[in-house]
Formats: C-alpha cells, structure tokens, sequence
C-alpha cells in the first residue's frame, strides 16, 4: 500500500463482496450519465437455470420483473450463492 499511495495514481477503491447485483440496482444505470462507469447497458441476461444455458433468458432493463429483492444471507443461501452451480470450487 504504501508504494501506491506514494504514486499517487489510485484515485478510487470499490470493493464488491459476492455479487454486483446492488451496484446494478443504485449506480448501474449512470453509465447512459458516465460512459467511464463499468455498468448495465441493458443487454445483459441471466438464464433461469444457470447451469443451463439454453435455458430461458431473463433480461436485464427498465420492464424487468423484480423477482428477488433480497438474496438470502444464512449459511445455507451463501453456500448456495458461492457453490450450488460452480463445481470448480
């Protein structure tokens, strides 16, 4: 740390911890404001079953349904999040 900071090049830190879901709900769209942010441009999907992908597409936008307004946070729904369709891990 104390070698960047004496460059001084790093001006902003963002860490998000397991998913980008709520940078997408509060600052995802300040792209169309700010084309430097890394955020949605509304062509982003999430098939229904992720460990299928032909399975239904889900679209991100304006119109989309709000399923889920709160993954779950036990021990059971971080392992879930974390393992349930990555079996690299």
């Amino acid at each position: 740390m104390a070698a960047a900071a004496a460059g001084g090049k790093i001006k902003t830190v963002v860490v998000l911890v397991m998913e980008n879901r709520s940078f997408d709900h509060m600052l995802g769209w300040m792209k169309s404001l700010n084309p430097e942010i890394d955020g949605v441009t509304g062509d982003e999907i999430n098939h229904l079953d992720a460990a299928d992908p032909t399975s239904r597409a889900i679209r991100f936008g304006d119109g989309a349904e709000y399923v889920d307004p709160d993954p779950g946070h036990s021990m059971q729904a971080i392992y879930e999040q974390f393992y349930i369709f990555h079996k690299s891990f």
